[in-house]
């Protein structure tokens, strides 16, 4: 997992692994043998670099997609997987997972986790130092010793660093209250924007893709819908009986790609002409796609996107005319 050290960077460091548990806590894990000739306080500083610039220049919305890619890589559906993870049967139960962990992510509330074969006396006391100070920051060292026998092997897991005084710490810490109702307005969504630490590039084209929707609505185009997300605020818009897109401070622009029931020629030529200005397809465009960093990379002035979002109105408004 690469991990860039400015905006819009490829990534100066690679990351061992990045989890993300039930509570949307994006969890970096570094891995080291005990052999590893590397300074203990180099290991920390190390682990202490991802963090800082992870949870600075990371974008949620590419953790998602890193997600995705995991999960076509091991043949899986990632939504099936964080649905499994929630133990949810319900798809809405996805939205405000991934706004958690934008929240989370933003806040700097991550889990590090050292992991070796053995934890030297002098790793584990910094460990617990940090643990113990960190209200939002959890830091464990996890030792994995091995014991093999004749024809079995033994894994033993052992975590350090969780002690009392690091308990109360994180209760010190612990995030408010989930926000559940009532539903976001479109003025709540606009303000977490403005207010938001992004780079000046995704923020400009979050604050078009606003401004778009705002001219729509005043011109009796569409309708808002506020989403419940108990973390970031988002809305939906909708034309009719017809979702078009959602606008998430998550930061994301999603759209309604695979239920919008139109006309197979005009949905082949929308498509079509969607896959060219995002210089994208099918296998990335699925049912629900955040195209946000796409219109940052191909359209940040959504100069090709605005005309096409009106077409696509256009197209539902034929459909409304004949009664489908």
């Amino acid at each position: 997992m690469a991990v860039p050290d400015e905006e819009g960077a490829t990534g100066r460091w690679s990351l061992d692994h990045l989890f993300v548990d039930q509570d949307g806590i994006p969890t970096l894990v570094e891995c080291k043998r005990s052999s590893d000739s590397r300074t203990r306080r180099e290991v920390v500083a190390q682990m202490l670099d991802y963090a800082a610039n992870a949870t600075r220049y990371w974008s949620p919305d590419r953790l998602r997609q890193y997600a995705t890619e995991t999960a076509i890589e091991a043949g899986q559906d990632i939504d099936s997987q964080v649905l499994g993870l929630l133990q949810e049967d319900d798809p809405e139960a996805l939205e405000p997972f991934w706004e958690t962990v934008a929240r989370n992510l933003g806040d700097g509330r991550v889990r590090l986790i050292f992991v070796s074969d053995q934890v030297p006396r002098e790793l584990r006391s910094i460990v617990e130092f940090l643990n113990e100070q960190m209200e939002l920051t959890e830091v464990l060292a996890l030792e994995i010793k091995q014991f093999s026998g004749a024809d079995t092997t033994v894994f033993a897991p052992r975590v350090l660093g969780a002690t009392e005084t690091a308990r109360q710490t994180k209760q010190a810490g612990a995030p408010p209250s989930p926000r559940k109702s009532p539903p976001w307005t479109f003025q709540e969504v606009e303000d977490y924007v403005q207010k938001a630490q992004w780079g000046s590039a995704l923020k400009g084209v979050m604050e078009r893709a606003i401004g778009l929707a705002k001219h729509l609505h005043s011109q009796s185009e569409v309708e808002f819908g506020g989403g419940t997300g108990p973390r970031v605020p988002s809305v939906n818009l909708k034309r009719g009986r017809r979702n078009l897109l959602r606008v998430s401070g998550q930061p994301a622009i999603t759209l309604y790609y695979g239920s919008w029931d139109l006309r197979q020629s005009a949905d082949d030529e929308l498509r079509r002409q969607l896959h060219s200005l995002l210089g994208s397809s099918d296998e990335v465009l699925k049912k629900e796609p955040n195209i946000v960093t796409l219109l940052q990379q191909h359209d940040p002035d959504l100069v090709q996107f605005r005309p096409w979002l009106l077409r696509l109105l256009e197209e539902f408004k034929r459909v409304e005319g004949t009664g489908d």
